[in-house]
């Protein structure tokens, strides 16, 4: 893929055959300090995108990281986000189209940027599965949803004729660890293969999976824009589309966006093992722009110097221990049972009151909106 956004295939994109699209998705605000995302996506996003005649935004889910209350940083920056989507949209003439993601990340929240007076520019807030017609384009678009059934599925994917593209959050067979197979019938989300789109004349657009990719030369995930977590080394960014709606071809363009940087380190790498050298070293790297540090001491047969090492970080927030000292398989370490919970953070956010963290919770576990805080209100007032 090309580097930077000035490539020269741009300059047809408003000919009638041509539809150029710019993919975004997973953002998560809230995950990281709102204020400094939102700069970082109108530095990097917002700014370059404006200089180019686009047809098409597309925000394939994911906006938010968790439910907020509504006078939160998040809901703010959020909305200052989409507002400033709609924005370039009109000067565009474009058409902006905002997708639901995972239920545990996006609660329902998208249908606040839904402004039924608001003539001014084409929107489109996707909450259930559908086809739209924007930009002479049919566009398949895929929510994730949980629990609807092989014939949900299969009345849109092949009993709806041909259709352009598809934009979709949700999971591809290879995409992630585990999805090995078509699941159309699942009890939680379903699982595409590119079988699925033979109807699909154009590319599969896809917001979900946190790594740009492209799959079977067809199926492409756009990444998140900004990274906020370990495990999440590789590149992030934004997707751009030309797409020739005549010809059935498209062109695709990564874009990198720089944020945080969050790198492990496996300390058995290191050519030396005394700890003074390599509490040394680390905080070389933390001094030269990495953000935050794993230090991956699994290979380590050193316990001296282990324990050295994680005496003197002990309270560096922006450093972790990744360890596999511990010989009992059911006692999980820190960091595992961390990564293992991190989708329940909601459960610490003070924000959140508790009867909307206990129907977060067993809406995470059930996979689905399986109930709601009036929905529980009335189930408590009927007790009382």
């Amino acid at each position: 893929m090309n580097e930077g956004i000035t490539m020269k295939y741009y300059e047809s994109s408003k000919q009638k055959n041509h539809v150029l699209e710019i993919h975004i998705a997973d953002i998560h605000f809230g995950c990281v300090d709102p204020a400094t995302e939102y700069n970082i996506l109108k530095e990097q996003f917002l700014d370059p995108i404006s200089k180019l005649d686009f047809d098409i935004l597309s925000i394939d889910g994911d906006i938010f990281d968790r439910k907020f209350m509504a006078n939160s940083d998040a809901v703010y920056y959020a909305i200052e986000f989409v507002k400033r989507c709609k924005e370039l949209c009109e000067m565009k003439f474009a058409t902006l189209i905002i997708i639901a993601g995972t239920e545990s990340h996006d609660c329902g929240q998208i249908r606040i940027f839904n402004e039924p007076d608001d003539a001014s520019v084409d929107i489109r807030i996707v909450e259930n599965a559908q086809f739209i017609y924007a930009q002479g384009l049919r566009i398949l678009c895929l929510p994730e949803e949980y629990n609807k059934g092989k014939d949900y599925y299969e009345n849109l994917l092949y009993d709806s004729g041909m259709y352009d593209t598809a934009f979709v959050h949700g999971t591809m067979v290879g995409s992630v660890f585990g999805a090995n197979k078509e699941d159309l019938d699942s009890k939680k989300y379903p699982v595409f293969s590119l079988q699925n789109f033979t109807n699909c004349k154009g590319p599969i657009i896809c917001g979900h999976v946190h790594k740009a990719m492209c799959l079977n030369g067809y199926m492409y995930y756009c990444s998140n824009p900004v990274r906020y977590k370990f495990g999440e080394e590789e590149e992030k960014g934004f997707l751009i589309v030309l797409h020739d709606k005549v010809m059935s071809k498209h062109v695709t363009n990564f874009i990198p966006i720089k944020s945080f940087r969050y790198d492990t380190i496996d300390i058995n790498t290191l050519q030396y093992n005394d700890p003074n050298n390599i509490i040394q070293y680390l905080n070389e790297l933390l001094a030269n722009g990495i953000d935050n540090i794993r230090i991956d001491f699994s290979n380590l047969n050193n316990e001296v110097c282990q324990k050295v090492i994680e005496e003197y970080y002990a309270n560096y927030k922006n450093v972790s221990i990744k360890r596999y000292v511990n010989k009992d398989p059911q006692v999980n370490t820190t960091e595992e049972i961390k990564n293992k919970y991190s989708d329940l953070d909601f459960l610490l956010d003070p924000g959140m009151d508790p009867l909307s963290k206990f129907v977060s919770f067993i809406n995470h576990n059930k996979g689905e909106e399986f109930i709601t805080v009036q929905k529980l209100k009335s189930i408590l007032s009927e007790v009382n």
